[in-house]
């Protein structure tokens, strides 16, 4: 008889990976969360450590998005800041402060409109610095999930609100939202009630890139660890109501289930 793999273990990754890669072209799962969240033209960027990684001996220098580098998502690049990469637990994290990835600015990221932006990752406990974000330059963060100084996890707008998400940063990975609409401004973690504010849209109108551990530079911080970043046009819901919708259940069930977030 065959010993099962603890769940969630680099072991249990590894099965998944060697068994389970073939059913679904797009990686486990993501095909069917794809159609969830509204089909192709709705998923503006889908990136994901287990689909369309470029490594480079211990670091990762490209992501593309798991549909492939052109015609969906900008590539993820961080050829000349690569983070670390570990082939093992499939993870890129910033283990220095000089390490991060950014799209080139992309008219697909225009936040004249509502979007969300979900992030599958772990913040550390002393990280008050910009984790995910998109922004439109160096001082206008806007959709960034961050750690604070009470070490809560928070999504943040830009010269706006920081919501406290309701759980705890630290080495755990947790699936994260934030979205802005015409108004209100929202952030949601794991299970946890939806935050929101009523107040104005944000004002990062045009092309725009997308950065992991940072916001068009670097973070100041480290120890994050990331698997996956989903960026959806439209409000899945985060910005409307105190609960989660359909869409962020089949997100939080998918990062759960494929990247062993924890959800409580």
């Amino acid at each position: 008889m065959t010993r099962a793999a603890v769940y969630g273990s680099p072991a249990w990754r590894r099965w998944k990976h060697d068994h389970h890669w073939a059913t679904d072209p797009l990686g486990e799962g993501n095909t069917a969360l794809i159609s969830a969240l509204g089909g192709n033209a709705a998923v503006l960027g889908f990136y994901d450590a287990r689909k369309n990684v470029t490594v480079s001996g211990s670091t990762v220098t490209q992501i593309d998005d798991v549909r492939g580098a052109v015609g969906f998502g900008p590539s993820l690049i961080g050829t000349g800041h690569a983070p670390t990469w570990d082939p093992v637990g499939l993870t890129a994290s910033n283990t220095a402060n000089t390490m991060y990835l950014q799209t080139a600015a992309s008219a697909l990221f225009d936040l004249s409109g509502p979007m969300t932006v979900i992030n599958v990752m772990s913040v550390a406990p002393t990280s008050n610095d910009f984790t995910a974000t998109i922004s439109g330059s160096a001082n206008a963060h806007v959709l960034g999930h961050a750690g604070s100084s009470a070490q809560t996890l928070r999504a943040i707008k830009s010269s706006g609100s920081a919501q406290l998400l309701g759980v705890g940063a630290g080495p755990s990975i947790r699936v994260m939202f934030a979205i802005a609409s015409a108004s209100a401004f929202a952030g949601a973690c794991g299970n946890a009630a939806v935050q929101r504010t009523v107040e104005n849209a944000l004002t990062a109108v045009g092309n725009n890139s997308f950065t992991v551990f940072g916001s068009l530079g670097p973070s100041t911080d480290t120890g994050c660890v990331w698997r996956s970043s989903i960026i959806v046009a439209g409000d899945l819901g985060v910005g409307t109501g105190t609960t989660y919708t359909a869409a962020m259940n089949a997100v939080a069930k998918w990062a759960h289930a494929e990247h062993a977030a924890v959800l409580a």
